[in-house]
């Protein structure tokens, strides 16, 4: 870390002084409550990586003051990712920058796939795979596989305005052209559908959606792909439902489950959607009863499946 200027060390001391003071009022809540501890060993690993990542020091600090002083819940209908515009944070490593946005929910979904690991397969995967990516916020999880999966392409779905210009600045960082992404909501037609946004990673498809945006038919999406990741916000029922699924399903799916229309009981309905159409299936990072990630495989189509 560079400590910079004497007043800049003052001002860092002076910041950390009122966290502190911060975290004193919060000690009693947090002896007390066991979701608060694992919420704050979370954070605490990502700020940790944060600081060992990128070269500025404002991004972690940032993140620390978050956990120190808590971090403000928006409501469920709330739009507020409007307005915050991406920063640009170089690697330490001299790699590839990343763009946040500083304030919403951006650097916490970075942390789920580069710190937590919610990626990591339980299996091994195909080899030169072509991954959909329904779903891609802001990029985060295909520039990790780009990385970490025997990868040959990515296509990437967005379809929330603010996410998908955040993403684009992800995209042009990476500079790989096996990474492809469309400005689009995944569905099971083709068309236009009212949208949730503004949310940052918990924007959707809704009919009280604020927000128009185009949609793809993401069935034979599905079909020209080894892996696909899924995390729609409950839009994955309506390809789960689709009478294509069975067919077009991949041999790879790791996908976030929601709540969604007439799921009453989120991860029993798509273990058992998911297991009738061939899928053994394991838990991911997090899975409890309304929403969680599960990893799915079954055989390999074959030439005349495809």
């Amino acid at each position: 870390m560079r400590l910079g200027s004497r007043r800049e060390q003052a001002a860092q001391a002076r910041q950390f002084l009122a966290l502190f003071r911060n975290a004193v009022k919060r000690g009693v809540q947090f002896a007390s409550d066991r979701g608060m501890r694992q919420e704050i060993k979370r954070s605490t690993r990502l700020v940790l990586a944060l600081r060992r990542t990128f070269a500025s020091t404002d991004l972690w600090t940032t993140e620390l003051s978050f956990l120190i002083a808590g971090r403000r819940v928006p409501q469920p209908d709330e739009r507020y990712t409007d307005g915050f515009a991406p920063r640009r944070y170089p690697a330490r490593n001299g790699g590839a920058a990343t763009w946040f946005r500083i304030g919403v929910n951006d650097v916490y979904t970075w942390s789920e796939v580069n710190v937590h690991q919610e990626y990591v397969a339980p299996w091994a995967l195909p080899a030169n795979a072509h991954v959909l990516d329904l779903g891609a916020h802001a990029g985060y999880f295909a520039r990790w596989a780009l990385e970490n999966w025997p990868v040959a392409s990515i296509l990437s779905l967005e379809p929330d305005e603010g996410n998908a210009a955040v993403l684009k600045k992800n995209h042009a960082e990476a500079a790989d052209p096996r990474w492809r992404f469309l400005q689009a909501a995944a569905s099971t037609s083709a068309g236009i559908a009212h949208f949730s946004g503004g949310r940052g990673s918990s924007g959707g498809i809704s009919l009280d959606g604020e927000d128009e945006v185009p949609t793809v038919d993401a069935l034979p999406l599905l079909a020209d792909v080894d892996i696909a990741k899924i995390d729609i916000e409950g839009g994955e029922w309506a390809l789960l439902r689709d009478d294509r699924f069975e067919l077009c399903a991949p041999t790879v799916l790791v996908l976030e489950y929601h709540p969604g229309p007439s799921v009453t009981r989120p991860r029993e309905q798509v273990v058992s959607a998911l297991r009738a159409v061939g899928y053994e299936v394991r838990e991911g990072e997090h899975s409890d009863d309304d929403v969680g990630v599960l990893w799915a495989r079954r055989p390999a189509r074959s030439a005349s499946q495809a």
